[in-house]
């Protein structure tokens, strides 16, 4: 009988496991709703939902992200920045992929954070679904433009 008993810290531990599990579940709405990722309109007719950088480029960027996406809050910085510095090279559309589930759909996009790289000249374009570093965006749109950094 001795090896079916339940030590006491065990106890306390799966205790403390349940309440942070639980903790988290009843957290995660919350900071859906005070994510700094809301989109400026909030409704499927105004897909995108902004639109930065030279709109009368050859080379655009959809980007594709969600209210509760962790790596598109490290990604909306890196786009701000490679916007102020070379917005000029490209245009980048942001869509919610919560209310423009059409968007997404037209080029397979499941997941976020996610881009489609489209030249319009070419009418051409490919995916990447997965959070992207600077210098990989960099170098996408160096080598889709032919303008370096």
């Amino acid at each position: 009988m001795d090896k079916y008993k339940i030590k006491k810290k065990s106890l306390k531990a799966l205790a403390i496991w349940i309440v942070l599990i639980a903790a988290f579940f009843l957290l995660f709405p919350i900071i859906k709703l005070i994510s700094p990722l809301q989109p400026v309109n909030q409704n499927a007719e105004t897909c995108p939902d902004t639109v930065l950088g030279d709109k009368d480029t050859n080379f655009q960027i959809k980007y594709f992200y969600s209210a509760d996406c962790v790596y598109c809050l490290g990604e909306e910085r890196i786009i701000n920045d490679l916007v102020k510095e070379k917005g000029y090279l490209f245009s980048i559309e942001k869509y919610n992929i919560d209310l423009c589930s059409d968007a997404a759909n037209t080029f397979g996009v499941i997941k976020t954070p996610s881009f489609v790289f489209f030249d319009k000249k070419e009418k051409a374009y490919f995916t990447k679904d997965s959070y992207l570093p600077k210098d990989a965006l960099e170098r996408t749109i160096c080598k889709s433009t032919g303008s370096c950094f």
